[in-house]
């Protein structure tokens, strides 16, 4: 039960994470919005901070949205991309464990 009740409580703690990153904010940029990630997210979408400010609240928020899900996306493939780099050097690691 505990691990039950810590599982529920860590996947609640970083949707609420997730979601206050997502918020527009005056139009100030956020770490996803600027720098690499904000580059990443420019290649992806085509949308950039500029373009969104001038394009009124609605656009603000879909930027908002789009350069957080879009970054977490390449991290989460950056990721996927070492495991199975790193796989064949566990295998062998793990020689004679079945």
């Amino acid at each position: 039960m505990g691990v039950w009740f810590s599982a529920n409580f860590y996947g609640h703690f970083f949707a609420g994470k997730i979601a206050k990153l997502t918020s527009a904010s005056n139009g100030e940029p956020t770490i996803f919005s600027e720098g690499y990630f904000g580059d990443i997210v420019t290649a992806i979408t085509g949308l950039n901070h500029e373009s969104a400010l001038n394009g009124g609240e609605v656009l603000q928020q879909l930027f908002s949205y789009v350069s957080v899900y879009a970054s977490f996306g390449v991290i989460s493939v950056i990721v996927g991309i070492f495991a199975i780099l790193i796989s064949p050097v566990i295998k062998k690691m793990m020689a004679g464990i079945h």
